[in-house]
């Protein structure tokens, strides 16, 4: 297992090894799957500006309210597909469900369309994507919210179903499970992806 020290000079190696110019999807899957706000931090301390990704489809109409919207690398926002949204929709029967959703907003926005349960909360820490779905969805609350600071008491125990979607650490999948946790109902239902 690599030293503190010896994983940020892979890092650093690892960035000054990217072409100029190139895209920041593609500088992130370079630096094999270190922090994107590491990678981040890294790359503004050693000058290395890096574009925003580019997206093939950008002139295709979008699937969804989301698709306009750039990755948000230094939160992890990389959204689910269609067709994983499509299999969460049919996992249960969500007649009369309250339905918490932490960093998915593709699953609450699909959600909402589609009038599951009978209340749908979105909780984010990305503005852009709160404004985003705010404006769309009037049959969902969303809601600002850092996984990191304590979950308002108002929300406590007011779910039977939360979806999450967490940075791909131990840690942070500890601290969004212990969220989820707050947020769930006795017997709720928590769902969160595995990389």
């Amino acid at each position: 297992m690599p030293t503190d020290d010896e994983y940020l000079m892979r890092v650093r190696a690892a960035l000054i090894a990217v072409e100029p110019h190139n895209e920041l999807d593609k500088v992130f899957r370079r630096c094999r799957g270190a922090f994107p706000g590491l990678v981040a931090a890294l790359a503004a301390e050693a000058g290395i500006a890096i574009p925003p990704p580019r997206r093939d489809h950008d002139n295709l109409a979008p699937r969804n309210l989301l698709d306009k919207l750039p990755g948000n690398p230094i939160l992890c926002s990389w959204y689910f597909t269609d067709a994983a949204v499509r299999h969460l929709t049919q996992l249960m029967d969500y007649t009369g469900l309250t339905i918490a959703f932490m960093g998915c907003p593709t699953v609450f926005s699909t959600f909402c369309q589609e009038s599951l349960g009978t209340q749908r909360v979105l909780f984010d820490a990305d503005s852009l994507t709160i404004g985003t779905v705010s404006s769309a969805h009037k049959n969902g609350t969303s809601i600002h919210h850092d996984v990191r600071h304590d979950i308002d008491h108002a929300w406590r125990n007011s779910f039977d179903v939360v979806f999450f979607d967490p940075p791909w650490y131990p840690d942070d999948y500890y601290q969004w499970l212990c969220t989820a946790n707050a947020l769930a109902r006795t017997h709720a239902t928590i769902a969160f992806a595995l990389l």
